[in-house]
């Protein structure tokens, strides 16, 4: 933001340090070095997937000169942004921009053409390739900044380079530039943490090296984020049984819900939080599926904007029909759900369960029952099935359902009782017959 005086703050257009714990990434630094031959370089990925240490680290050993511009919302006013901007590429040709800085500062401000033009033609002359740098850049939500930064880019000179930093896609043509082979996008798949660069972070903060089953239980349960492979560190300070303690770890880990809940939940509109509340219970999302538990009729559209946004959200197929939240979001998601609308909880299971009923996906209808209480509904979803499951030979499958249903429900059900017997008995466990 400017001051009271108009006076630009300098801080806001050095590029910043790297944070005292990091690990260098050359694998990654690398590929986007390379990747600096495109117009622009898109990093979008979540909070916390370390998009700004890598790009301070990766243009660290460049050559280029390098202009940053760290964005907060008060640059949503354009006057401001460009002021920035220009601000930045002074950092790249010192003696640049000057007139154009005037025009923004005058009574009148210049309009948008006037602008572009003479930013465009400021830039074709500098003589050498260098890239700008334009951080957290998920804070504009202006029209006006994002179709003049849109056209801008599309008449960058071939010198120029600029990096994007942010939580979510900016409203560009991206699948165009794509093809023009004009981008580059780095996301939340290439900087989550391999396994080695996770067990070399947690050598350098606390100085122990994991077994090697607990570094895997704790790759799964991150997903390689970043934020909270350091989150499971802090933690694990102290803590006398590690491996116990990284099995236990979700996201009600009090770093994970405090993190996520005001870098991410409490950032979002209240439609949106509603939205990713009451889809938390499923393991997996579809627009129709979303519609039925939710009782809306955009669903698809809502999960394609997550997915923009980089609300740690994956699609599971090419079509882009199914979805899957990461899971620490999932379980803060529920964590809420439970805190914020207990009441609820119950419905959107069996809402989930007659939809998979529908769909004949029996299995997750009967585990949605379970989850929603209604045993039985379990048990006729299960009596329905189980002469199929003990055909198919998943006789142990059905013996899961068996001791999640109450026995004064499966004794209602002399057909139940049947296939529960056949099935203990095909899986060997006379035991359950007792």
């Amino acid at each position: 933001m400017a001051t009271k005086d108009g006076q630009l703050l300098a801080t806001k257009t050095r590029q910043p340090q790297l944070p005292l714990h990091w690990i260098t990434r050359p694998r990654l630094s690398g590929k986007l070095r390379e990747a600096l031959r495109c117009k622009l370089l898109l990093i979008s990925a979540p909070a916390g997937y370390g998009k700004t240490t890598l790009v301070i680290e990766a243009l660290r050993d460049s050559h280029k000169p390098i202009g940053w511009i760290s964005l907060d919302a008060s640059e949503n006013n354009p006057i401001n942004f460009w002021a920035y901007f220009i601000t930045a590429l002074q950092n790249v040709v010192p003696t640049g921009g000057q007139p154009i800085i005037n025009a923004l500062q005058s009574p009148q401000p210049p309009p948008a053409d006037w602008l572009l033009t003479n930013l465009i033609n400021m830039i074709t002359g500098i003589p050498d390739d260098f890239a700008l740098v334009l951080d957290d850049y998920h804070v504009i939500s202006s029209p006006n900044i994002h179709e003049a930064m849109q056209f801008l880019i599309e008449h960058l000179p071939p010198q120029a380079h600029l990096i994007i930093i942010t939580r979510s896609d900016p409203p560009w043509p991206l699948a165009r530039w794509r093809v023009k082979g004009d981008i580059a996008e780095f996301r939340a798949g290439d900087l989550s943490f391999t396994a080695e660069e996770t067990a070399a972070f947690i050598r350098d903060i606390t100085g122990k090296t994991l077994v090697e089953s607990d570094l895997a239980t704790l790759e799964s349960r991150t997903e390689g984020w970043i934020a909270g492979i350091k989150m499971a560190v802090l933690s694990l300070q102290g803590k006398k049984d590690i491996s116990g303690y990284i099995k236990a770890f979700s996201g009600t880990n009090r770093y994970i819900l405090d993190y996520l809940a005001e870098e991410v939940l409490d950032q979002q509109p209240p439609d949106i939080k509603q939205f990713l509340i009451e889809t938390s219970i499923l393991e997996n999302l579809s627009g129709p599926l979303c519609d039925t538990i939710t009782e809306r009729s955009d669903s698809q559209n809502k999960l394609h904007q997550l997915e923009l946004a980089n609300l740690f959200i994956s699609p599971l197929d090419d079509e882009r029909h199914w979805y899957r939240y990461h899971q620490l979001f999932a379980t803060i998601l529920r964590h809420q759900l439970a805190k914020e609308v207990p009441e609820k909880e119950q419905l959107l299971h069996l809402r989930a369960s007659e939809w998979y009923e529908k769909e004949g996906i029996t299995t997750e209808a009967v585990n949605h029952a379970l989850l929603g209480n209604d045993t039985e509904r379990a048990a006729m979803l299960v009596e329905n099935t189980a002469p199929a499951m003990l055909g198919q030979n998943q006789a142990v499958a059905l013996l899961e359902y068996a001791s999640r249903i109450p026995e004064p429900i499966i004794h209602a059900s002399p057909w139940l009782c049947v296939c529960f017997a056949w099935a203990a008995l095909t899986a060997n466990r006379s035991e359950i017959l007792m």
